[in-house]
């Protein structure tokens, strides 16, 4: 980003050197107020376009930070769900449940 700013300030600096060169060779006199609107509106010009330009390129990043943000919530939105891994002991608490329930229906047999 610095890198792009400082070549847009080159830039415009370049510009407005070539802009002020052209002048008439009145250098040492006082400028006509045409003139002077005239270099002072050429002036404002380059630098909204030198602006214009580090805008543009602070959108597009924006726009290509956004673009990422959404692919990443897109893809941990789409990402399969792991399988259930079994506990360790979980077998053996199925196993006592169903000795539970058989033990309950041998004394329910047993009550009759």
């Amino acid at each position: 980003m610095l890198l792009l700013k400082g070549a847009l300030r080159l830039e415009q600096q370049h510009l407005l050197q070539e802009t002020f060169s052209e002048l008439p060779g009145q250098r040492h006199q006082a400028l006509k107020r045409e003139e002077l609107e005239k270099l002072i509106n050429e002036a404002i010009h380059i630098q909204i376009e030198c602006l214009k330009e580090l805008l543009q390129y602070e959108i597009q990043i924006t726009f290509d930070i956004l673009d990422l943000k959404l692919q990443k919530k897109t893809l941990n939105l789409n990402a399969p769900i792991p399988p259930l891994v079994p506990i360790a002991g979980q077998s053996g608490q199925d196993e006592a449940l169903q000795l539970s329930k058989t033990n309950k229906r041998k004394k329910a047999k047993a009550k009759k």
